[in-house]
């Protein structure tokens, strides 16, 4: 059995384990690169650090066929990662 360390900045909820380090590594080293393409303004969508968290854990709880509802205010991801995310399991 492996220990997970722990970082001594931030908050917990800032990293997620790594399996394969066994070791808590920070959300920002899985945001995804933004690239721009100038003919698709409408669909632009910048990932942060709270669209990948928030994405990842959709995507768990998916393939555990758990039901899954995020809410918050306009702009907090509560309603775009859910379209782009249903188009893909449906």
């Amino acid at each position: 059995m492996s220990l997970i360390v722990f970082c001594l900045q931030g908050m917990v909820f800032d990293y997620y384990v790594d399996d394969a380090s066994c070791s808590m590594v920070p959300w920002e080293n899985k945001v995804p690169s933004f690239s721009y393409m100038p003919d698709s303004f409408s669909s632009l969508f910048v990932p942060t650090v709270d669209t990948t968290r928030l994405t990842y854990f959709l995507d768990t709880l998916i393939a555990k066929k758990h039901y899954v509802m995020f809410v918050g205010n306009t702009g907090t991801l509560s309603c775009a990662d859910q379209h782009s995310n249903m188009s893909l399991h449906l």
